[in-house]
């Protein structure tokens, strides 16, 4: 019986022209006349990767692909169905698929801190996801956006606000998914931020890698 050599290809949406800027381990693909924003993507990821993968103690060697939309229709035929619950100007931005190592980006003004956030999704997978527990989203979010490297204060503002009139998110680090409005949803992300960062200026970076390692090895959150 003969066996063939295993091989790799790229599948690329079929309607466009695509074009690549690469940056080992990470290739971004674009169309149109956006090649800057391509780069500045490209740059802002491999930023990223070497900020978070000491953090998380995760492998910064395999490759990353990104494939970069220039409008939000554009965007929503690329993804797969979702919960029409969640605000589709938050969906729209971004998608990490963690096990592929690949990112969908919307090549917007936010595109570079977009692509930040979901490819510490990524990292964080690779560092922490056990068989049989999976990482809160809390701590998922929270620590994909400690790695944004390219922030918006729109988080930053929504946690204020809350703080100041006593109406945080009750329970948020034992609620299963993340919630299904747009406003509890942008004070979910300042909110598992604010935590991540003070258990990593709190306790160091080291723990945060022994957290890691921990719920890779199967222990549970709780």
């Amino acid at each position: 019986t003969e066996v063939t050599e295993e091989r790799q290809f790229t599948y690329h949406d079929s309607k466009y022209e695509w074009l690549e800027v690469t940056e080992d381990p990470v290739t971004v693909a674009y169309h149109g006349p956006v090649k800057r924003r391509a780069e500045t993507v490209l740059s802002t990821i491999v930023e990223t990767l070497n900020f978070m993968g000491p953090i998380l103690g995760a492998g910064t060697e395999k490759p990353i692909r990104v494939t970069m939309y220039n409008n939000p229709k554009e965007m929503l035929d690329a993804q797969p169905p979702r919960s029409a619950t969640l605000g589709r100007e938050i969906s729209l931005l971004g998608e990490a698929f963690m096990q592929e190592g690949t990112l969908l980006v919307l090549a917007d003004r936010q595109a570079a801190g977009t692509a930040s956030h979901e490819v510490t999704h990524i990292l964080v997978d690779r560092a922490g996801q056990g068989i049989f527990h999976r990482i809160p989203s809390w701590l998922h979010e929270g620590l994909s956006e400690y790695g944004n490297v390219a922030p918006t204060i729109s988080y930053d503002l929504a946690l204020e606000f809350r703080l100041a009139t006593n109406n945080l998110l009750d329970n948020f680090m034992f609620t299963r998914g993340v919630p299904g409005t747009t406003e509890d949803l942008i004070v979910f992300y300042g909110q598992a931020r604010s935590l991540v960062e003070l258990m990593i200026g709190r306790w160091g970076p080291a723990k945060m890698r022994e957290l890691m390692t921990a719920t890779k090895s199967g222990k549970s959150m709780e």
